[in-house]
């Protein structure tokens, strides 16, 4: 197997010498980013036959967590241990991120109770999705979760992904005694004289609500609104407010309730102080209509249904004008007879 050999010769004798072509060996080394180390076979770096598979193994540091490999600048794997083969020298580094982790309190006012995945607080990765759950006594019911005073959810479970420190807190508000005979309920009902138009404010959803579960024999319909007492009768439909709502109040307290006309609006609005510089109200003679006690047209993100509608400015003028919100009502006002 010498390249050089001497021998004796004692016959008439040929000898061939053999070759093989030479094995291509490349390099292959790793390094990592901030946060963890990194080995190919165990260490640093190998030289090794070309078609040979490598292991590269890759260790986040306890407060760091691996993100993936990359040669070139481009990713080839998410697995902090893969195994390559390898064809070419290269150098693999596998990268890091810090973990980012953020609090999550919650409490809850007046009527319940509330937690964040069954406890009080917790602290979970940055992007993690937590659960918040509030229940309600038995004397009162949920209204919204709000975080900084600002509405959140008005699901009582509500899933959420953390972005930040936070304080969720779950709000209550106590029931109201459902009205037993007409005259509670025409209590319930607060109108005021204008110019002879004898109006109510906002219908909200106490007053509707009272009305869906009248308790002297009437069947409750599933129409009961959860956004508060205080609030806006909303989403609901202008058959459901003519069909239902106004058909029973008028049949519970003998009274003769309607919707407003176009032109009694435009008289009302004159009297009423509104929230928003511009309302949207529904009429009797705008039935496509919609009534939106909103800021304005970048009001609540509704889903699209062509409809005419009157819109009322700071000056209590009126014009008809084309939109594009779903027919159905935030908040309107009615007429008694």
């Amino acid at each position: 197997t010498d390249a050089s050999y001497k021998v004796a010769i004692s016959s008439n004798i040929t000898y061939k010498a053999n070759y093989k072509k030479k094995e291509i060996k490349y390099g292959v080394s790793v390094e990592s980013g901030e946060g963890g180390t990194a080995n190919v076979n165990g260490v640093s770096s190998v030289e090794v036959v070309a078609g040979t598979s490598v292991t590269l193994s890759a260790t986040a540091n306890s407060d760091y967590e691996f993100v993936n490999w990359t040669a070139n600048g481009v990713e080839v794997s998410k697995s902090a241990s893969f195994q390559v083969i390898v064809n070419s020298a290269v150098t693999y580094k596998a990268n890091f991120k810090k973990i980012v982790k953020y609090i999550v309190f919650v409490e809850a006012g007046e009527g319940g109770n509330a937690n964040v995945n069954g406890v009080s607080s917790v602290e979970v990765v940055e992007g993690t999705t937590v659960t918040l759950s509030a229940t309600a006594n038995s004397d009162y019911e949920f209204v919204n979760w709000t975080a900084n005073g600002t509405e959140v959810s008005t699901d009582a479970s509500y899933k959420v992904a953390i972005s930040s420190n936070i304080t969720y807190k779950a709000n209550f508000e106590k029931k109201d005694a459902t009205p037993s005979t007409p005259d509670e309920l025409i209590n319930m009902v607060k109108t005021q004289n204008m110019e002879g138009l004898s109006v109510t404010q906002l219908v909200n959803c106490k007053l509707w609500n009272a009305v869906m579960n009248y308790s002297n024999g009437m069947t409750p319909e599933n129409l009961k609104l959860n956004y508060g007492n205080l609030m806006p009768a909303s989403n609901v439909s202008y058959e459901q407010i003519i069909d239902i709502f106004l058909a029973r109040l008028n049949s519970i307290t003998g009274e003769s309730f309607r919707l407003p006309t176009s032109n009694e609006m435009k008289q009302i609005v004159s009297y009423i102080t509104f929230k928003s510089p511009v309302n949207y109200v529904w009429c009797n003679d705008y039935k496509d209509d919609v009534n939106l006690y909103s800021a304005g047209p970048e009001g609540p993100d509704i889903p699209v249904t062509p409809s005419t509608r009157l819109v009322f400015g700071k000056n209590s003028s009126v014009q008809s004008i084309s939109m594009t919100y779903k027919n159905e009502t935030i908040g309107f006002v009615i007429i008694k007879e």
